[in-house]
Order: C-alpha cells, then sequence, then structure tokens
C-alpha cells in the first residue's frame, strides 16, 4: 500500500483528499498545515508520495520542497496550486516536484496524476483496489472467527464453574 502525505493550509483541501486517497487503497499517513510541519512529519512517516499546496503559512510550498527533496531526491512530490501560479509550479519542477494540480480539481484529475506519477494503469488500480477490498474481507471474517473462537471460549469457562 502507497504512503501518501498531505501538505495544505486548508482543513477542508486535506479532508476531500484523505478521504478519496483512502477509498482508493493509499494509506494516508500524515496530514499537515504547513511546511515545517511537512518536514518534520516527513521524517517520521516517509511517505510515498507527498501532495504540497503551494501557498503555505511559514515557509512556502517551494521551500518545503527544497527541503524534502535534500531528504530524499526520491520523493515524489505533487504540486497543489491555484490557478495563476504558474512561474511558482514551473519552480517547483525545476527543484523537484513530479507533477501538479490545479484547484479547484476534480477527484478524477487528481488520481490521473496519482496513476501516471506511480506508473499505474487504470486496469491495475480496479485490480489493486479489489486486492484491497479482497484483503479487508478477509481480515474482518478472521476477527469474526477470533470473536467467535473466545466466545465459544468463555461459554466453556462459564459452564465449567457451575459444574458440581
Amino acid at each position: 500500500m502507497k504512503k501518501i502525505m498531505i501538505v495544505d493550509d486548508s482543513v477542508i483541501i486535506r479532508q476531500r483528499l484523505k478521504e478519496l486517497f483512502k477509498t482508493k487503497g493509499f494509506d494516508v499517513v500524515a496530514e499537515v498545515e504547513s511546511g515545517e510541519k511537512a518536514i518534520r512529519k516527513f521524517r517520521e512517516c516517509k511517505p510515498d508520495i507527498v501532495t504540497m499546496d503551494i501557498t503555505l503559512p511559514g515557509i512556502s510550498g517551494i521551500e518545503a520542497v527544497k527541503k524534502l527533496i535534500e531528504m530524499d531526491s526520491n520523493i515524489k512530490i505533487i504540486m497543489i496550486t491555484a490557478m495563476g501560479e504558474r512561474t511558482t509550479v514551473l519552480e517547483a519542477i525545476r527543484l523537484g516536484a513530479v507533477n501538479f494540480i490545479v484547484k479547484p480539481f476534480q477527484e478524477a484529475k487528481v488520481m490521473e496524476v496519482i496513476h501516471e506519477v506511480l506508473g499505474i494503469s487504470p486496469g491495475e488500480e480496479e485490480q489493486w483496489t479489489q486486492e484491497m477490498e479482497d484483503s479487508k474481507a478477509k481480515q474482518e471474517y478472521n476477527n469474526e472467527e477470533n470473536i467467535k473462537d473466545t466466545n465459544k471460549e468463555i461459554d466453556g469457562e462459564k459452564d465449567d464453574t457451575f459444574i458440581d
């Protein structure tokens, strides 16, 4: 499962991306609202992908990109930008960001960029999503079986307690 960190000062954008990524089988390992927090969390979480807003409180998304690339030159950073920030996006790409998404965004476009960055075709995503669902179903089944076994053990202990 690919790990994603979301960096955006808008709680609404962070929540929207988090829900989208989780429904598509990604592990959202962190969501932060500033460049400084992104740098700290990156060290802890080691995400495969970072979505990074350009305009952040404190250090900018561009400065955060520089620092993250210094820490891991293989990190895949996708910039999130408002219309009209073309020059800044180009600078981020020059520094090592791999792609960008323009706000307001469509969920399909976000996933298209994620797939492109990861080299996943739409068919592969469907297979990947199905494998995730199968894995979750197996885990839920195993949890239910464990609960049944535990209940049987408890019932058995109750029966033993009342034997004269």
